[in-house]
């Protein structure tokens, strides 16, 4: 494992580890009209530093559901405990969840930051 590759798997083992249990946002857009979705998720771990892979869960019911299952790009935001306002926001029904949160779209992939 080259120099770069020890350096990252140390950064996101540093991550996760810094993060025993709490509450994410995750954001990605919609396919067709690429309209911003989000929700609050509190399923979310560590499942492997090499290859890195965390899991999170999204009930079958969830209105966000195809754009998730659709394997597009999404991100992942941990959240302080100072942003509670943002976990209910994003977790409350509603037609613009990003409605007042300033964000930008990410260059590598497009979605919501």
């Amino acid at each position: 494992m080259d120099a770069a590759s020890v350096e990252a798997q140390r950064a996101l083992r540093h991550a996760l580890g810094s993060f025993p249990t709490g509450v994410t946002v995750i954001t990605t857009l919609e396919a067709d009209s690429r309209a911003l979705v989000g929700l609050t998720v509190n399923s979310f771990s560590s499942v492997s530093l090499d290859p890195p892979l965390v899991l999170w869960s999204i009930s079958n019911r969830s209105s966000s559901l195809a754009h998730f299952s659709a394997g597009r790009a999404h991100a992942i935001h941990v959240l302080s405990s100072g942003q509670e306002a943002l976990a209910r926001q994003f977790a409350t029904p509603q037609a613009d969840k990003f409605a007042g949160v300033a964000h930008q779209l990410s260059a590598e992939a497009g979605v919501p930051l």
